[in-house]
Order: C-alpha cells, then sequence, then structure tokens
C-alpha cells in the first residue's frame, strides 16, 4: 500500500487525479496559492520599507514644491530643499536613490514652470557628485557634510551657469543664498529628518 492505497487501484487513481477535471482544479489551486504566496512577499517588502518609500516621496514632493515657488520670485534666491533631500537620501539609502530623489525634483519643478535652460545640465551633473560623495562620507557629522557638498554643488553648478549666459549678479546672490538657506537647513533640520529615516 502506499499511503492506505491498494497497489491495484495505484492506476484508478493516477488516473483520477490527472483526468482533465481534476487537472483544471489543480491548477486552480497552485496559482490561487502562487498569487497569495506573492502578494504576502509583497506585503512584506512594502511594510518593510513603506518608511523608506514614504521619505523618498516626501523629500520629492518638498524639494519640487520648493523650487517651483522660487521660481516665481522675482530675483533668483537658493531657496530650495532639493540639495538637503539629494544628500538625505543618498547618505541613508544609496547614491542612486539620491541621484533619483535630486534629478525628478528639479526636472518636475523646471517642467511646472516651463523653463529649462541649458545650464540644467550642470545641476544635473551637481547632483550626481553630490550624491556620490554624500554616501561615501555616510559616517561624517551630516551638518559639515551638508554644507561641504552645497559648496561643492555650487561650484559646479554656478560655472557651467555663466557660461551659459545666465547674470553674473543673478548667480552671486543664487549662490550667497543658497548656502547660506543651506547652512541653516543642515544645523537645524537635516539632523533631526535624518533621525527620522534611519
Amino acid at each position: 500500500m502506499i499511503h492506505g492505497i491498494p497497489r491495484k487501484n495505484i492506476s484508478e487513481y493516477l488516473k483520477y487525479i490527472l483526468s482533465r477535471k481534476n487537472l483544471s482544479f489543480i491548477l486552480y489551486i497552485t496559482i490561487g496559492v502562487s498569487i497569495i504566496f506573492l502578494l504576502t512577499l509583497l506585503s512584506l517588502f512594502l511594510l518593510h520599507n513603506l518608511k523608506m518609500i514614504f521619505f523618498i516621496l516626501l523629500l520629492m514632493f518638498l524639494g519640487t514644491l520648493t523650487n517651483t515657488l522660487n521660481r516665481f520670485i522675482p530675483f533668483s534666491i537658493g531657496l530650495e530643499l532639493i540639495m538637503m533631500g539629494t544628500i538625505l537620501s543618498s547618505r541613508v539609502y544609496s547614491p542612486v536613490i539620491g541621484i533619483m530623489v535630486g534629478i525628478i525634483s528639479l526636472t518636475v519643478s523646471e517642467f511646472l514652470i516651463m523653463r529649462f535652460k541649458i545650464g540644467i545640465a550642470f545641476s544635473y551633473l551637481g547632483i550626481i557628485v553630490v550624491s556620490f560623495l554624500s554616501h561615501l562620507f555616510a559616517g561624517s557629522d551630516i551638518t559639515y557634510v551638508g554644507i561641504s557638498l552645497t559648496i561643492i554643488y555650487d561650484a559646479i553648478i554656478l560655472p557651467g551657469y555663466f557660461f551659459t549666459g545666465s547674470n553674473p549678479i543673478k548667480i552671486c546672490i543664487f549662490a550667497f543664498t543658497h548656502i547660506a538657506l543651506n547652512i541653516w537647513i543642515f544645523m537645524k533640520i537635516a539632523p533631526f529628518i535624518l533621525r527620522l529615516m534611519a
């Protein structure tokens, strides 16, 4: 006997199991169990990474919002949170996530105000460099790293904007206000957000 089935009935039992009707039933059961298993894995993944997804979306939203509103100010100032979002997400998650947060925030805000300039390529380059450096110095104090990377970012983008025809006075105003604002952000706000993200 095999699990209580007489040997002479094995062939009949196999025929019964392998009949078209029962194969369909087995197929449906298999598909159903597979779907439940995959949904369970997806739920576990999302629950485990829900915090990460929340902060990525939050940082992109804040970066996009502030950069969009900044464009309606008659003079150019560095009032934006894209730099903070890029540096924090690169530090906590990965350079790729940081690049994604920075570039998406910048691109969406530029799209919303319908103002794409060739100089934006230098901003993309600055975001990429800052993202990798932020992750590289992930163990260092966020205040010093954030301020230093803001200065490096401006050193990358400002010559690019100058040589593509931007007003030198506006460039200087942007640099001064951008660095000053980020000094305050990385002293007062970024450490608190970093603790929440970690």
